[in-house]
């Protein structure tokens, strides 16, 4: 298969971008929880999101596809994780969530995946998730810091016939309606 097979120029990449703490992942639940079950069966992915009322530093996957969600932080010491900065993140948590996001690639039209950061472009984490949707002819929806920007633009130039199709900065007024416009024009 060549490249302009595998990533036809017509599939876009939608970033929702800010800093630590800037509404990411809530603009996102926001506006899927905002779509309807019809809006819904058009995208697959996971997001990451804080446990309410548990520590800050404790996170679960949720699949849109099924809405399962699980542990990917782990306080237990004897369970293989990933460390970053004070986060513990269980390996086979983000393995699962790997595996769930290559499968919806070729049940869904849209792939979240919440979010590229230092592990995934360090080639840790849901490094091989990303590159597989890189890879597809999905429409993406991707978070990335903002401070990892410049890191995943240069992973991007991996991929020739991939480029930003928009940028959606979480906090703005525009946002959803750019995610919306995004979705709609695909």
């Amino acid at each position: 298969m060549t490249c302009s097979e595998t990533a036809p120029a017509a599939a876009g990449i939608c970033l929702i971008t800010g800093r630590s703490g800037s509404g990411k992942t809530s603009l996102l639940v926001d506006y899927i929880n905002s779509l309807g079950s019809s809006g819904r069966s058009l995208i697959g992915g996971v997001l990451s999101l804080s446990h309410p009322g548990k520590d800050h530093r404790s996170y679960r996957i949720l699949q849109l596809s099924d809405g399962v969600s699980y542990d990917l932080s782990s306080s237990d010491p004897a369970e293989p994780c990933l460390q970053i900065g004070p986060h513990r993140l269980s390996e086979s948590a983000l393995a699962r969530a790997c595996t769930r996001i290559i499968k919806d690639l070729a049940d869904f039209q849209f792939i979240v995946l919440d979010e590229v950061g230092i592990l995934e472009l360090s080639g840790q984490g849901l490094s091989s998730a990303v590159h597989a949707c890189l890879q597809s002819s999905r429409h993406l929806i991707f978070t990335v810091r903002t401070a990892n920007l410049d890191r995943f633009s240069s992973l991007l130039k991996s991929y020739p016939l991939r480029s930003f199709t928009m940028q959606a900065i979480a906090g703005s007024i525009e946002a959803a309606g750019q995610i919306n416009s995004f979705i709609k024009s695909a």
